[in-house]
């Protein structure tokens, strides 16, 4: 019988990637924007050619979101990265004053650490690689526990693309075993010069990020205002394409409809007539029951807590936010 702790792997393989991307970024120094550049371009075409394997390994781990609006949506932002690539300058002397001194640098700080969420991996983790290539900055992966599993599959094929574009070994690390104590090893470690949290509530309290500065993404509930002026099937017709776009995991994808009272009958038809449902108060009821359960269990155990006079410890409190 052999016994494996996840916790201790976790822990060695949070130092071993951070002491990885810290050697990495010695040799990437030498490295200026217009070398930064040509490799971005490189790699860029070689991740367009086997995105859509990427994203078929995403999509056969967890079956969420569409991989043809996925591929969509990186086509499109590559066509605006790519005009920028020439234009922006991040690393090195950035402004002049009239007497041809330098008065703003651009210096890359360290490694990167990006905690990514579950929906769209391959491509929050693309988004982080071509930011870090294009400030000179390694990178470190850490995956979602759920979607680690295809870690393995996913960031050696990027891996390999890296460094066949001239970056330095070890310029983009990952983690394979995913646990809460890895994620504040790997965090908290001196090695490590920033962390990137793209929507992973569950470590904005519990994960102490000391001395470092920590930049934080996240989606929200997107309303879409239609007043009495609009076109109403145009509306109709781009909210419902918007709402449906990589079935709604997109971050700018609209959450509720509000419309003007003098209008709101004819946007109802409109919206029916181009696919929307509108449930009635006993279905909605049911879609609550299924969707809230744990909101459900969490209130009920806070309530029981606040009748009998105990406090309510900071697990609840934080579950409370999560889940409100």
């Amino acid at each position: 019988m052999q016994l494996i702790d996840n916790d201790l792997k976790s822990l060695q393989e949070a130092r071993i990637v951070s002491e990885t991307a810290r050697d990495s970024f010695g040799m990437l120094k030498g490295y200026g924007q217009d070398e930064l550049n040509l490799i971005l371009k490189k790699v860029i075409d070689d991740l367009t050619k086997i995105l859509p394997d990427l994203l078929k390994i995403e999509y056969a781990n967890k079956s969420i979101g569409s991989c043809e609006d996925k591929l969509d949506l990186y086509n499109q932002f590559i066509e605006l990265y790519k005009k920028d690539i020439d234009n922006k300058k991040i690393v090195g002397p950035l402004l002049f004053n009239d007497k041809n001194q330098i008065e703003k640098m651009g210096v890359p700080l360290g490694p990167v650490v990006t905690l990514l969420p579950i929906e769209n991996t391959v491509l929050y983790s693309i988004y982080a690689l071509l930011i870090a290539i294009k400030s000179g900055n390694t990178l470190v992966m850490v995956p979602h526990p759920k979607m680690s599993s295809i870690s393995s599959k996913i960031y050696p094929q990027i891996q390999l693309i890296c460094t066949n574009a001239g970056l330095p070994q070890g310029f983009l690390g990952y983690m394979n075993n995913v646990t809460f104590n890895g994620v504040k090893e790997l965090t908290a470690s001196s090695e490590v010069a920033a962390v990137i949290n793209v929507g992973c509530a569950e470590y904005y309290d519990q994960v102490n990020i000391p001395s470092k500065p920590v930049f934080y993404a996240e989606t929200g509930s997107t309303p879409v205002f239609i007043q009495k002026t609009a076109d109403i099937a145009k509306a109709s017709s781009q909210i419902i394409k918007s709402r449906a776009f990589d079935n709604g995991l997109a971050p700018s994808s609209e959450q509720f409809v509000v419309a003007e009272s003098s209008i709101s009958e004819d946007v109802r038809t409109q919206l029916i007539n181009d696919g929307a449902y509108f449930m009635n108060k006993e279905e909605e009821a049911k879609l609550r029951q299924t969707l809230f359960r744990k909101v459900q269990r969490l209130v009920k155990n806070i309530s029981a807590k606040l009748l009998n006079g105990s406090p309510i410890d900071q697990d609840f409190q934080f579950q409370m936010m999560l889940w409100y």
